[in-house]
């Protein structure tokens, strides 16, 4: 039997399913590697704007910010992957204890 015939609950399969697929995207060195060139190069931009250049600044700001936000919301997704993940084997567990017991 599939997991998800045994448990139902497919928001914990979901759940799993997309944290696994978002912490692999996380960890790929490449995307790393761009988010950290784009942090480099927005913060390049700022440090090199004149003293009258606010809006362009205020705009860098923003764009360093939407990142971050971006890079903390796709944590949170494969955190709750793992929290799943970790459910799902509880729930298993208890199954197959469940099993030999009757």
């Amino acid at each position: 039997m599939t997991e998800q015939l045994i448990f139902p609950d497919f928001k914990l399969h979901r759940d799993r399913a997309r944290g696994e697929k978002i912490r692999g995207i996380l960890e790929d060195e490449d995307v790393k590697a761009t988010i950290r060139a784009l942090e480099v190069e927005y913060w390049k931009q700022w440090v090199s704007t004149k003293p009258h250049e606010i809006a362009i600044r205020e705009e860098l700001y923003r764009h360093m910010c939407a990142l971050g936000s971006v890079q903390a919301q796709l944590g949170k997704v494969a955190r709750a992957g793992a929290l799943s993940r970790r459910s799902i084997e509880d729930l298993e567990e208890r199954a197959r204890a469940n099993a030999g017991g009757t």
